[in-house]
């Protein structure tokens, strides 16, 4: 993805911002070129191991594409996408060729159920998410929200939601 920095780098963040206590939301890409199943178990590994339960984690499946971007350069030369720029109002999102759709959707599923900070889009899709960030507010809980993922899914799960 070109973005400048190696997985030591990011290693080396989740040391600091741990040592300093620091209260952090991680979002992770996945489904980038050259993206595997191995890169995703990797990925979700180290949100695992390296990131506190305290933290957040967010996981988002495939990378927009817009058009003149180098995503939507590398989408075309591999046959992924044909739409033209003028066609693409609605989203059109990138996943690697290397991966099934299906397996990554329920993978990061799993992790969720294994792990109550990891989120996806799906996460914002619950109706009553509102109404309980309406009473956090009234009973005092201080933004953001994200904080207290774990707490909110595990009594959600308690009560029969898969959350």
């Amino acid at each position: 993805m070109k973005k400048g920095f190696s997985a030591e780098v990011v290693h080396r963040a989740a040391e600091t911002i741990r040592r300093h206590r620091l209260p952090c939301i991680w979002i992770f890409m996945l489904g980038g070129p050259g993206e595997t199943e191995a890169t995703v178990e990797e990925t979700l590994s180290f949100a695992r191991t390296a990131i506190r339960a305290s933290d957040a984690v967010f996981f988002t499946t495939g990378i927009r594409i817009y058009p003149g971007t180098e995503i939507d350069r590398i989408a075309r030369d591999q046959g992924v996408l044909s739409l033209s720029p003028d066609q693409m109002l609605e989203p059109f999102f990138y996943v690697s060729p290397e991966l099934d759709r299906v397996w990554l959707a329920k993978r990061i599923r799993r992790a969720m159920r294994e792990n109550f900070h990891f989120m996806n889009g799906d996460t914002f899709d619950l109706p009553f998410l509102p109404t309980i960030n309406r009473i956090g507010s009234l009973v005092g809980i201080e933004p953001p929200l994200w904080r207290y993922t774990r707490f909110i899914r595990r009594g959600l799960r308690l009560a029969g939601v898969d959350a």
